[in-house]
C-alpha cells in the first residue's frame, strides 16, 4: 500500500525549480556553487549509509520496501526465510550504490 504525497505534475515542477536553481547558482557563484555539490554528494553518501545501516538491523518500517513475492510463503518459517533475504539483498545494494 503506497502512500503518495504529490503526483507527476507536482513532481515534475519540483524538478525542473530544482534544475533552474542550480543553474542560477553556478552562473552566479562558482565557488559556492562547488561547496554545495560536495555539500548535496555528502548528504547523498550519508543517506545511502543509513538505509544501508537500517537494512542491517533489519528496521521494520521498512519491511515495505522489500522484494518479496505476495503470497508466495505458505508458512511463518518461509516468510521468515524470504524476509530475512530480501534485507540482505537490498542491504547489498543500497550499500554498493
Amino acid at each position: 500500500m503506497a502512500c503518495k504525497f504529490c503526483g507527476p505534475k507536482l513532481s515534475l515542477c519540483g524538478l525542473i525549480l530544482s534544475v533552474w536553481g542550480i543553474i542560477q547558482l553556478v552562473s552566479k557563484t562558482p565557488e559556492i556553487a562547488g561547496r554545495a555539490l560536495v555539500l548535496v554528494l555528502m548528504s547523498f553518501l550519508i543517506f545511502q549509509t543509513l538505509m544501508g545501516v537500517f537494512y542491517s538491523i533489519k528496521a521494520v518500517a521498512l519491511l515495505e520496501d522489500l522484494p518479496l513475492e505476495e503470497g508466495a510463503a505458505h508458512s511463518i518459517d518461509s516468510f521468515v526465510t524470504e524476509v530475512e533475504a530480501g534485507y540482505s539483498q537490498v542491504r547489498v545494494t543500497t550499500l554498493i550504490h
